[in-house]
């Protein structure tokens, strides 16, 4: 799947594509979390963590981060997502 660009409308809502919907199970009512990163938001559908199971999401982020130029240790990933998870009461 490819990057998805959405237009925000002029209520301030945001149109899923059908695509992403179906892929990763999003339906109407669902809760969604947005993650400032400097000058970006990430999007990421509110689901039950197992904090054992978190690991290959922090692998995957911090490649990501790194191949953007971003550059963070896994390190400070991991102390910030386990922050998120805290913050927002995710568990």
């Amino acid at each position: 799947m490819k990057f998805k660009l959405v237009r925000i409308s002029s209520k301030g809502q945001i149109v899923v594509p059908a695509e992403i919907r179906e892929k990763f199970n999003i339906e109407e009512g669902d809760y969604v979390l947005f993650i400032p990163l400097a000058e970006d938001l990430i999007l990421i559908k509110r689901m039950v963590f197992d904090k054992k199971e978190y690991r290959p999401f922090l692998e995957i982020f911090s490649k990501a981060l790194n191949e953007v130029g971003a550059n963070v240790e896994e390190e400070k990933i991991e102390k910030a997502f386990e922050l998120i998870l805290e913050r927002y009461s995710i568990q």
